[in-house]
């Protein structure tokens, strides 16, 4: 076998802790959920944001709602529209502060996985002086 056949992966979300004592909690975001609101900040509408990820309105609304349920705040503001429609949507406070978190922690791991191939790139070179 040689090195260069194995990859890593990786899943991550963020989570809430139940309390002080830092046991585990909720589940509040993953990357659908980071893609749903890095989409809404981009569009500033629901739909379109859905659209491009391939997922019903509802089902966009129901990623939502279960974020708010999980963290405690909402992580959008809706406007409504008036007779012509014109309503939006836009992150809220927390939703910002969960997509920076959530991005900033994607961006470790993949610095971490490219310091990762260059490991794997080394040891695929010394296999080949052998």
């Amino acid at each position: 076998m040689e090195p260069s056949e194995l990859y890593p992966h990786y899943k991550i979300w963020l989570s809430k802790r139940r309390n002080k004592k830092k046991e585990k909690g909720n589940y509040v975001l993953g990357g659908g959920g980071a893609e749903l609101l890095r989409l809404i900040s981009e569009e500033k509408d629901l739909g379109k944001a859905a659209n491009k990820l391939n997922i019903s309105y509802k089902k966009a609304w129901n990623i939502l709602h279960k974020m708010k349920e999980n963290c405690g705040e909402s992580p959008v503001i809706s406007h409504r529209g008036g007779k012509g429609g014109g309503g939006g949507i836009e992150l809220s406070e927390t939703g910002s502060l969960l997509l920076e978190m959530y991005q900033k922690f994607e961006n470790f791991f993949k610095s971490a996985i490219s310091d990762f191939y260059d490991y794997v790139s080394s040891l695929d070179e010394n296999k080949k002086k052998k």
